[in-house]
């Protein structure tokens, strides 16, 4: 019986390797495809810590690629790069070799953006920290004490964090999109977050000079 053209197909087709947006490099640092070179290897997968190779071409954007077959998916690399790429800013900034994070918020008197930078308070951060609460924060802010967390970062890379998670995590947090963070580790454009309604400077002044 002569084989079907279909199944000839199903036979001979190889398994695309999946794209990797970002890896690690050798010293733990995240690396962007466009900015890497194969020398600077060897790179890997933020999620899983398995090898990725760099594929660049004359027509196709470069990317990084797992060798085989993998459970990894792009959306799961890029929350884990995401995580590391937040973490390493906050370390970068707390031993001097990096500027503050600020964060986007708007006055709630005249709603005008204005930036906050990350308090002095925050003296230490680590990334999947489990909280009181039972959840595990994304990334998180420390205190002088490292067992008590200032802040929680959240990081949505597909999904939106879960409602119940911003309800009763027991910590300030933000939600951050993980491609902003990656473009910009230090600015910080919360999607969500429960933390206090603080006016701009001005409309600070003006309060106080109204009372």
């Amino acid at each position: 019986m002569e084989k079907s053209e279909s199944s000839s197909v199903v036979a001979t087709k190889k398994a695309q390797p999946l794209k990797i947006p970002y890896a690690l490099a050798p010293s733990g640092k995240i690396v962007d495809p466009e900015d890497a070179r194969k020398e600077d290897g060897p790179f890997l997968c933020p999620a899983c810590r398995g090898r990725v190779l760099l594929r660049r071409g004359p027509v196709r954007r470069a990317h990084f690629a797992h060798p085989g077959q993998t459970r990894c998916s792009p959306e799961t690399a890029l929350h884990a790069a995401a995580k590391r790429r937040v973490a390493q800013a906050v370390a970068a900034w707390l031993d001097g070799t990096g500027p503050r994070p600020r964060i986007e918020r708007e006055c709630p008197i005249c709603f005008a953006p204005y930036e906050q930078a990350v308090p002095d308070s925050v003296r230490g951060v680590r990334v999947e920290q489990a909280l009181p609460s039972g959840y595990v924060a994304d990334v998180a802010l420390l205190g002088g004490d490292p067992r008590h967390v200032r802040a929680a970062v959240e990081i949505r890379a597909c999904h939106a964090v879960e409602t119940t998670k911003k309800r009763n995590i027991g910590v300030p947090y933000l939600e951050l999109d993980a491609e902003e963070v990656l473009r910009e580790p230090t600015l910080w454009r919360p999607l969500s977050h429960n933390l206090d309604r603080r006016p701009c400077r001005a409309c600070r002044t003006a309060l106080k000079r109204f009372r």
